[in-house]
């Protein structure tokens, strides 16, 4: 019995360390080029602070299994605009793990409003995110949408949606069937030339369409988009 139980508990060894590179090969890694310059690391994941700040800070849910640190640069860029920045660091890189780290954020930084983004399946939690908390005065969404289950239309304050002409990974159908859940109010941002990856810096994803402008040209567009909302 001990030599069956042994050879049990090697087999799910086996398969534990299968899985775990499976998933490591999976993930999609920050660029090489990111720099943690300007950035602080907490137990949430990463905080852009700003000295000067003066709007309501932004906490942003990265994309599936991308890694957060990705999003540093785009973070940097939105933080011009006199905000803080807090990257939330999902578990296995799944924001939907994660969704509650808005309120942990809002209470050990005692903040009384804040706005929130998200990338791709982080802008779904994001939505979650809006309807659950009363400090919420903002939502942005890149290449993304409410779930079916998320109901945003009736929010009284800023919503904004992005992406790119060449996106070839956000679902079309199901972002144009999305837009009744938004405010009638939401303003919707096309980027001309802008794919669905070059919102974070994590190189090329699988199945997407190759950008027509720089990763840096659209993440600048996006802040500019998002300070220019989010006062």
């Amino acid at each position: 019995m001990k030599k069956v139980i042994k050879i049990v508990i090697s087999l799910m060894m086996i398969l534990l360390i299968g899985v775990t590179v499976l998933f490591q090969m999976m993930r999609y890694q920050a660029d090489a080029s990111v720099t943690t310059d300007g950035a602080i690391k907490t137990n949430y994941g990463w905080h852009v602070d700003v000295k000067d700040e003066s709007g309501a800070p932004i906490i942003f849910y990265q994309g599936a299994l991308v890694d957060a640190k990705a999003y540093l640069p785009l973070a940097k860029a939105l933080s011009k605009g006199h905000k803080d920045v807090y990257i939330i660091d999902a578990p296995l890189d799944l924001p939907i793990f994660a969704r509650k780290q808005a309120e942990a954020i809002i209470k050990a930084e005692q903040r009384t409003q804040l706005i929130v983004m998200g990338h791709s399946l982080g802008g779904v939690v994001a939505s979650q995110v809006a309807t659950e908390n009363k400090q919420v005065v903002g939502l942005a969404l890149l290449a993304s949408y409410p779930s079916e289950q998320t109901d945003v239309s009736q929010l009284n304050y800023p919503v904004l949606s992005l992406y790119g002409t060449n996106d070839k990974v956000l679902n079309s159908q199901n972002w144009t069937d999305a837009l009744k859940r938004l405010p009638s109010t939401a303003e919707v941002k096309v980027i001309d030339g802008g794919n669905h990856a070059q919102f974070g810096n994590y190189g090329p994803q699988k199945g997407d369409g190759t950008a027509e402008i720089s990763t840096e040209a659209q993440q600048q567009i996006v802040a500019d988009k998002v300070n220019a909302i989010f006062k």
